[in-house]
């Protein structure tokens, strides 16, 4: 038996040694996967709140560009609203702008006629002047040779030849205030 104690001594002895090689390796190989696990752990994690910083500055420029096309989309509407008004304020314009032309036609069309009238009085109005130039000088004229025959054939005193022609004259001049 005492073999056999020594045999199990040994066998416990191996055992115990194999036992604690195998449990140092396993520590080791456990504490090198453990480490390489918790390091990619950390990675992970640090990979994690990158992602959620690159998720916010995203969200945050969605924000901004959406805030932007929502800006854009109502200032197309103002200017799509302004390009209204102004068509049919040009259109307004226009319609006024035919309205005018066609009264500067016609007003344009009176003024040449109300011209011609005017120039077909101006020439009446030369005519009878003339007519009234040559009347006065005509009368102007059977004046003086009246004057000569009733001074010659009558008994009138110089004076009274004088005053009455002086009534002649001053009718004269009414009729060269009437021109």
């Amino acid at each position: 038996m005492g073999h056999l104690k020594r045999n199990i001594n040994l066998v416990l002895l191996i055992t115990v040694v194999l036992s604690i090689g195998y449990v140092l390796t396993l520590t080791t190989y456990y504490e090198t996967n453990f480490g390489q696990v918790n390091s990619k752990y950390y990675e992970q994690v640090e990979n994690y709140h990158k992602l959620i910083g690159d998720i916010k500055d995203r969200e945050r420029k969605l924000n901004e560009t959406s805030y932007e096309l929502s800006k854009k989309s109502k200032d197309k509407e103002a200017l799509n609203k302004q390009y209204v008004d102004v068509v049919n304020d040009k259109k307004k314009i226009e319609s006024e702008l035919s309205k005018t032309k066609s009264e500067l036609i016609k007003t344009n069309s009176q003024l040449d006629k109300v011209n011609s009238d005017l120039n077909t009085k101006i020439s009446e109005l030369n005519n009878i002047k003339k007519s009234i130039n040559s009347i006065q000088s005509s009368i102007s004229s059977e004046i003086d040779d009246a004057i000569k025959r009733i001074a010659s054939n009558s008994n009138l005193s110089k004076s009274d030849v004088s005053d009455y022609m002086d009534d002649v004259k001053s009718k004269v001049n009414k009729l060269d205030n009437l021109k």
